[in-house]
């Protein structure tokens, strides 16, 4: 979880790494263990949730991903795209910043193309959203983005 030390971009990318991410292209579809676990569960979309905003009860997933120019999903796309907001609020890891927010959020929007929003307000600094954006994955699971 995110504590009050700040890790500079470098040390994050280190730790995403350590934490189990494959930077191997065929690797990018692949699911990323939660660190310091046996599970590939960072959170559950649970029976009651699922019932209020119109969705399966799925667990959530993360992938390696890929980053692409005008977007992309996974931990790719948040090393590529989002690493210094993440680690300078003293995240770990992507995979730390992705299990934080799947057990915590306390909010669930509708987003575009299908996929839904994750977010987490409260914690240590309640002025900085977290946000996961989810995307249904086989039917079978949600994909953090």
């Amino acid at each position: 979880m995110a504590d009050s030390k700040v890790f500079d971009p470098q040390q994050f990318f280190d730790h995403t790494v350590a934490d189990g991410h494959s930077r191997d292209p065929t690797h990018a579809d692949m699911f990323v263990l939660v660190p310091e676990s046996n599970t590939m569960n960072y959170g559950l979309i649970d029976v009651s949730l699922s019932q209020i905003v119109g969705m399966s009860p799925l667990p959530i997933r993360l992938t390696n991903g890929r980053h692409r120019s005008n977007g992309g999903y996974g931990i790719a796309h948040m090393l590529e795209g989002h690493d210094s907001g993440i680690a300078l609020h003293g995240y770990w890891s992507v995979q730390d910043f992705v299990h934080e927010v799947a057990q915590e959020f306390d909010a669930v929007y509708e987003g575009y193309q299908g996929r839904w929003l994750l977010v987490y307000r409260k914690g240590k600094n309640p002025s900085l959203l977290r946000l996961l954006v989810m995307n249904w994955e086989n039917g079978a699971t949600i994909t953090a983005w």
